[in-house]
């Protein structure tokens, strides 16, 4: 009788408070992850568009590399999204002419500011 409450309790600890949690935070993270992608695709009215697209990801890799160089500023995950946020705002800046943005004028700019952040496109 010992050993199955022992048991029980063992199996709700596990599943309750380390697998629910995880399962929780995954779903969260696709939701966060589809959502994105969702507005990249409108953004752009292209179903094949990648976060390389606006230099994202070449900022967002610029950030954390500072950070990791210069520990104790910034967390990794915070300094990847700063500059990540900072490159799409100097790619719409530097896109934007006489208060429009063409969608070619912001594809160039976006491939600029991957340039200038250290990115690589794996396609150029």
């Amino acid at each position: 009788m010992y050993i199955a409450v022992q048991s029980n309790n063992l199996f709700n600890t596990i599943v309750w408070e380390i697998r629910i949690p995880r399962v929780l935070v995954a779903v969260a993270v696709g939701m966060a992850l589809a959502t994105a992608g969702a507005v990249y695709q409108g953004t752009f009215r292209n179903p094949l568009v990648e976060p390389f697209v606006l230099g994202v990801s070449a900022g967002a890799a610029f950030g954390a590399a500072l950070a990791i160089v210069f520990p104790g500023y910034l967390p990794v995950q915070l300094s990847a999204f700063v500059f990540g946020m900072i490159s799409v705002t100097g790619t719409y800046s530097l896109a934007r002419i006489r208060g429009q943005t063409p969608l070619a004028t912001l594809i160039l700019a976006g491939i600029i500011m991957a340039d200038k952040t250290g990115g690589a496109y794996p396609d150029v």
